[in-house]
């Protein structure tokens, strides 16, 4: 039997009321963002910020990591982040994609 890779979007507001992202693949995390509203220096500095290159380096190892393999998309908007110990959020994700063979060449 084909692994199936999930790959899991998990929102949530934060405690300034402002929306946080993260996206964990097989329940580790591997991205996150949130607003830069505790250390607004950031974006003047351009530290710390998720671009265009940290999608890209992400999708080279997806595809180099789990070339041929299902794959499993799941969004779900959850009350807090849950620190990962292999365990992710208890309430029902909200599949949206489905599963879908990964296959580059």
């Amino acid at each position: 039997m084909t692994e199936i890779v999930t790959i899991r979007v998990e929102s949530c507001e934060g405690w300034e009321g402002l929306s946080r992202e993260r996206l964990l693949i097989n329940n580790q995390e591997v991205m996150s963002v949130g607003p830069l509203s505790e250390c607004p220096e950031d974006a003047i500095l351009e530290r710390d910020l998720v671009g265009p290159s940290d999608f890209v380096s992400l999708f080279e190892n997806i595809i180099k990591d789990h070339n041929g393999k299902k794959i499993k998309f799941e969004y779900e908007e959850v009350e807090e982040f849950l620190i990962m110990t292999n365990q992710v959020a208890q309430q029902p994700a909200h599949v949206l994609s489905g599963i879908h063979q990964l296959n580059f060449k």
